[in-house]
């Protein structure tokens, strides 16, 4: 107590000095305790580290998606020449120009007439995303002889062949024999057959073929019976319309692996839908075989 300090040191007076001391050292504590905690400032309930990590996942979903090219549109585009070998630009799936299928009973030689991809566009989340890589061969002694006369009776017969209701009607004419080779680039969704596409599309042609309900559901079944494995990326399917003398038939080779025959309506159905789809993409290299 000092001289100029006239209050009389009381048992009051030493009672708030010790809480004066006191709160100076709390003070003093917690700002100790501050310097050294900063982190916690930005320290995360487990509730929002789980949001944290989705939030996350989700863009680099995103990210991986847009490298992929699910966001990219794919135009038609011309495959790559590279010698006797063409190449789907999209996929980098390679068609060899010339195919003569060992493992079936034909020994025509079949000729490469387009190379294209086909796409889907997911519902509701409104992506687009590669299914197959596909490429359309002629049996090359039939069919350059009948694209020949399509050809020729053509408005402007020197110009690039196009897409169009006459030449489907003649490739499914059963006068050319046909092969599809399509290689799975991408899986379909679970929730997705990828032959549920083609069956809804093949439905009203093989109707057209004047097929009953009972037979029309026995060559489905059949069809369907066809891909109890599913899809899955790198699948080799080879879809053979072979021209008999007294009947027409669909045969399908999985990985080079024979598989059974389905009728000729089957095969009329399932080419006429798959042009309808591909259109230009399956007939940007017809004019090699017309010269």
């Amino acid at each position: 107590m000092t001289s100029s300090d006239t209050t009389p040191y009381t048992p009051l007076r030493e009672a708030e000095d010790r809480d004066e001391e006191r709160v100076e050292e709390n003070n003093e504590y917690e700002h100790v305790y501050e310097s050294q905690n900063w982190y916690r400032k930005f320290s995360f309930s487990r509730s929002k580290l789980v949001l944290a990590f989705v939030l996350f996942g989700i863009v680099a979903v995103v990210v991986f998606a847009w490298v992929d090219g699910v966001f990219r549109k794919y135009p038609a585009k011309d495959p790559v020449v590279n010698n006797d070998t063409y190449v789907e630009p999209y996929t980098k799936t390679k068609f060899k120009k010339w195919l003569q299928p060992e493992e079936t009973e034909s020994s025509k030689l079949f000729h490469l007439i387009g190379v294209g991809l086909r796409t889907k566009k997911v519902p509701v989340v409104g992506i687009t995303v590669k299914v197959y890589a596909i490429g359309l061969y002629v049996g090359y002694t039939e069919g350059r002889k009948e694209l020949r006369k399509w050809n020729s009776n053509r408005t402007d017969s020197k110009s690039s062949p196009t897409f169009d209701d006459e030449l489907a009607t003649l490739l499914t004419s059963g006068r050319v024999p046909l092969i599809f080779r399509m290689v799975q680039v991408g899986t379909p969704p679970k929730s997705h057959n990828q032959y549920d596409d083609w069956i809804d599309r093949m439905k009203p042609y093989l109707r057209e073929k004047g097929e009953t309900s009972e037979k029309l559901s026995h060559d489905i079944d059949q069809f369907k019976g066809w891909f109890k494995q599913g899809f899955k990326r790198g699948d080799d399917y080879s879809f053979e319309w072979e021209i008999g003398k007294f009947y027409d038939s669909l045969h399908l080779m999985y990985n080079c692996k024979k598989s059974d025959r389905a009728n000729g309506n089957v095969a009329y159905a399932f080419f006429k839908q798959e042009l309808y789809q591909m259109k230009n993409r399956v007939i940007n290299l017809m004019s090699s075989i017309l010269r």
